[in-house]
């Protein structure tokens, strides 16, 4: 169940005996402190599904704050693609004057290393290859690299740009969103009613320090009701680190 924000500003005016003539004012200091709330503790990840361009861009969601997982998502599973602030952001024109994706971005010198589209070392082929089979011995190649693909963030175009993808796959993104809607329609969980509301009272007196003692309060039990686990989960958590090994010596 949920409310919202219309409907905690009513309770919020009928508890506190507030002016009716206040109700934009405290609506949009819910909305403040549901937006600060949404970054750091409440915000569940929206899951978009990208259209990628032919010069390997996808666009932002107009919501976009910050993304938790961009991956390709294949027989309903998802993996991760790499992220790799190297990728060149500079846009690049055909002779009609359209956006064309960067050769080198893709497939660099047209050499596959195995795991991915990248430049090697010059030492890197050093007994890699024998009668056409791949024998890895790809020294002094990092273990970061990513055979899904690769992509980087460009906030200033409100794009993100691939390189080396796997278009077989359809490719999403999970990510947190900004709240967007003040017409008091958005949606609140329950467990950050109290805090909201001690927000809101702090806010329309900001020198009162026992209301900022009260809002802070009840921002930590808000933390940690989103936090807790179930029995099953902490049982799994601990079995997760019980792997069964040889010894060594």
């Amino acid at each position: 169940m949920s409310y919202t924000v219309r409907e905690l500003t009513t309770e919020y005016i009928s508890d506190r005996g507030e002016n009716e003539n206040k109700r934009k004012r405290l609506q949009g200091l819910m909305v403040r402190g549901l937006r600060k709330f949404n970054m750091n503790t409440s915000g569940v990840p929206k899951v978009v599904e990208l259209e990628i361009n032919s010069a390997d861009y996808a666009e932002l969601p107009c919501d976009y704050l910050q993304y938790s997982k961009i991956a390709l998502c294949c027989n309903g599973i998802l993996y991760s693609l790499g992220l790799n602030n190297s990728l060149c952001l500079n846009k690049q024109y055909d002779a009609c004057g359209n956006v064309v994706a960067h050769t080198q971005n893709n497939q660099p010198n047209g050499i596959w290393n195995g795991v991915g589209w990248g430049i090697l070392p010059t030492n890197a082929f050093a007994g890699t290859m024998r009668n056409g089979e791949f024998l890895g011995r790809m020294f002094g190649v990092g273990s970061d690299n990513n055979v899904n693909g690769y992509f980087r963030i460009d906030n200033n175009s409100r794009q993100i740009l691939f390189s080396g993808l796997n278009r077989t796959s359809t490719v999403v993104m999970e990510y947190i969103s900004d709240i967007n809607s003040i017409d008091g329609n958005f949606e609140v969980h329950p467990y950050c009613i109290e805090a909201i509301f001690a927000f809101t009272r702090w806010q329309l007196d900001p020198d009162n320090l026992k209301a900022k003692a009260d809002y802070l309060q009840e921002a930590k039990a808000m933390r940690l009701l989103f936090g807790k686990f179930t029995v099953q989960e902490w049982s799994a958590a601990i079995q997760s680190g019980n792997i069964a090994a040889p010894k060594l010596g």
